[in-house]
């Protein structure tokens, strides 16, 4: 099981290590990096929560059954003979499409 924790926090750990070698390397570079880093997790942790809220707000204000999400795929795939042929395709065909259903 320590294994498993280790493996699962080892991409932060390795950042921070190199975080680290970087200050004791350069001190400015490491101070300035040090910053970028805490100011990004500051505003990840300002983005977050409201979008979290929102979106636990519209899991109680409009019920699952109601929403249907299809996604679909492109009729025609491309196949590199025409380079435009991605133009012709509606972005709902790509990306998939939202449909609210009402009540009966």
């Amino acid at each position: 099981m320590k294994g498993s924790r280790l493996v699962r926090y080892l991409l932060p750990l390795a950042a921070e290590l190199a975080l680290g070698i970087l200050f004791l390397v350069d001190p400015s570079s490491g101070r300035k990096a040090a910053q970028v880093t805490l100011f990004s997790f500051k505003e990840m942790l300002l983005v977050i929560p409201p979008i979290f809220v929102l979106l636990g707000l519209l899991d109680v204000w409009v019920p699952r059954e109601k929403m249907v999400i299809r996604r679909s795929r492109c009729e025609k795939p491309l196949d590199g003979k025409e380079q435009g042929d991605h133009i012709h395709h509606k972005p709902h065909q790509e990306y998939g499409e939202v449909k609210y259903i009402p009540d009966d």
